[in-house]
């Protein structure tokens, strides 16, 4: 493998960092990012999870983006879609969070294009958290978990996981990811979160 074992978690933790902070950046998100690392997958405690897998003929990924459905989280929609939170349906919220895990998940593949570069990735699927007993389940070679809060340092708003399964440590590497702010002073665009 390419680094050593806590060279590669650390710099799967920064990945999740960067590509979070860039996805709700993208979605017009203006607020401070602040993240704080997590051990293990059930240390979460949100309600539900939205679950995408990344795959190669070598490893495969999985993206888990951690979340409550609650009334706290459709007013941040509400806010970064410019709609009131009164007149906008679950569904449509539902909508919104799919695209903008399609979006992160999305950030987290271009970072391991390096690995493997024919990499396919899955639909997002929203599951209750329950869902997520993983023991003797998934074999995880490599695992990296942080929550996100904002500038005020309130309760966690969005989680993030991923779980690397892999038959040989050779067939994984990741590069240490750039902060947001190194990324050029801009984002290049791959598609416009949006109510539909």
């Amino acid at each position: 493998m390419s680094g050593d074992f806590s060279q590669v978690q650390e710099n799967l933790a920064r990945m999740l960092e960067v590509a979070l902070e860039t996805t709700l950046t993208e979605s017009s998100h203006q607020g401070e990012c602040n993240f704080r690392r997590e051990q293990a997958v059930n240390e979460f405690e949100m309600e539900h999870c939205i679950v995408l897998t990344i795959s190669s003929f070598r490893f495969r990924v999985m993206v888990i983006l951690h979340l409550s459905f609650d009334d706290r989280m459709r007013q941040f929609i509400a806010d970064l879609t410019d709609t009131k939170k009164q007149e906008t349906d679950d569904e449509k919220l539902l909508d919104w969070l799919l695209e903008m895990s399609n979006s992160f998940c999305g950030h987290v593949k271009r970072h391991l294009q390096d690995t493997c570069p024919p990499l396919g990735m899955s639909t997002p699927n929203f599951l209750d958290s329950a869902c997520l007993s993983l023991d003797g389940v998934v074999e995880v070679a490599h695992q990296a978990h942080v929550k996100m809060t904002d500038a005020y340092g309130g309760e966690p708003l969005f989680g993030a996981s991923v779980l690397v399964s892999l038959l040989d440590d050779a067939d994984f590497k990741i590069n240490a990811p750039q902060a947001v702010s190194q990324e050029g002073g801009g984002f290049e665009s791959f598609g416009e979160l949006e109510m539909f």
